[in-house]
């Protein structure tokens, strides 16, 4: 990962902007600490999601074992501001 300082990126924005878009990744810094990253967004092609899908085995009672559990917190959970 490279490193920049905020001010770089203001003055080079568009360079920038465009190695982003391809795929480099920025640490942002800003009196030598570090600020924030920037990075490529993360993109998953619909096929690639769907293969993932249909490989898992499937839970018949999934949606059961969530509402058990919503069910369970529902009862046990208070709002503390009204105690």
């Amino acid at each position: 990962m490279k490193s920049i300082s905020a001010r770089d990126v203001t003055r080079e924005f568009s360079r920038i902007r465009h190695e982003v878009e391809n795929g480099e990744s920025y640490e942002v810094t800003h009196h030598g600490r570090v600020v924030m990253t920037l990075n490529p967004p993360r993109r998953k092609r619909w096929s690639t999601l769907v293969a993932a899908w249909e490989g898992l085995e499937h839970d018949a009672t999934f949606a059961d074992d969530i509402e058990s559990a919503r069910e369970h917190l529902d009862s046990e959970v208070t709002d503390p501001r009204q105690g």
